[in-house]
């Protein structure tokens, strides 16, 4: 057995499922590229974080620039890793060579910018994926974490029940779409996890106060 910190390896295992999508086939692979994305991800929430404490006053746009200084460098090296592989596509998809099953978010923004001048900036571009990879892969790593903390803790009762439906659904259908639309339990499992400690900065109980309203009753 090897010990390893859940919250870390699962945040980085779904960081590489989720780029797959929201980058590329290419990048989802790249350790580089996985090192990079996730400095920068981590990056954005503290630098928001630090500029919000800065005072109002003349000199604030001067202090947020320099306090932001680690941030940008997260980003340039974040800009150069996958700046190549941009590049790459735009080459592919104005020769009419990107094949139809790499179809991801490169293509997307791609596609929708061609329209709009300045769009097909391998930059602008860059920025925009980034900015989406952020969004995308934090929550879901989160989720994933409390997912598996929760089955573990209560294995007799949860666990072998998603494993054969899981199973079930995998030999009927195989690894696709089809397959995940055919697991029921572990769908609610997973939504009733992701109620009941929802993904966010801090962990609040919920309460429902007594239903006494004698006008809705």
């Amino acid at each position: 057995w090897r010990e390893v910190i859940a919250a870390v390896t699962l945040d980085r295992i779904t960081h590489r499922v989720t780029s797959r999508i929201l980058m590329s086939r290419e990048l989802c692979r790249r350790e580089g590229y996985i090192t990079t994305s996730m400095e920068f991800s981590e990056s954005v929430f503290m630098n928001g974080l630090a500029l919000s404490m800065i005072p109002c006053g003349l000199f604030r746009r001067l202090g947020a620039w320099i306090c932001s200084f680690p941030h940008r460098r997260k980003l340039e090296k974040a800009v150069k890793e996958i700046s190549p592989i941009i590049e790459q596509c735009l080459a592919e998809a104005a020769s009419g060579r990107r094949k139809a099953e790499n179809v991801d978010a490169i293509d997307w923004t791609i596609e929708l910018g061609r329209s709009q001048p300045g769009e097909s900036n391998p930059r602008r571009i860059a920025y925009q994926l980034l900015h989406n990879i952020w969004a995308g892969s934090a929550a879901p790593g989160a989720l994933v974490t409390q997912t598996v903390f929760q089955v573990l803790m209560e294995p007799d009762r949860y666990l072998e029940t998603l494993r054969v439906e899981s199973r079930k659904a995998i030999a009927d259908h195989g690894w696709s779409e089809e397959a995940v639309q055919n697991m029921p339990l572990l769908d609610s499992f997973i939504r009733e996890v992701g109620r009941l400690y929802p993904v966010g900065s801090g962990q609040f109980p919920y309460y429902f106060p007594p239903f006494d309203n004698p006008k809705l009753s």
